[in-house]
């Protein structure tokens, strides 16, 4: 029986948790080396973890989750390019 499978709510079972932190949980289970968050709206890279959790563009439990994350996460809009 898979792990992911739960028969009683926990912490990833709240409109908190958007696939943002579900994204977070992942990268964790699968000890990622980096997190890249791709969002449809405006994104500005200068701006905190919580600042874009207080702006709405990622989910409320977010920042909370990232806080001892093991690798970098980077948050970047869709349509933007990086400029080598």
């Amino acid at each position: 029986r898979s792990e992911a499978l739960r028969d009683a709510p926990d912490l990833l079972t709240s409109w908190e948790v958007s696939s943002d932190s579900l994204s977070l949980w992942l990268a964790r289970r699968l000890n990622a080396e980096r997190l890249v968050i791709v969002k449809s709206c405006a994104v500005n890279p200068q701006h905190s973890l919580s600042a874009l959790c207080n702006a709405g563009v990622l989910d409320a439990r977010f920042s909370q989750w990232a806080v001892d994350a093991p690798f970098p996460i980077e948050t970047v809009q869709r349509n933007q390019r990086e400029h080598v």
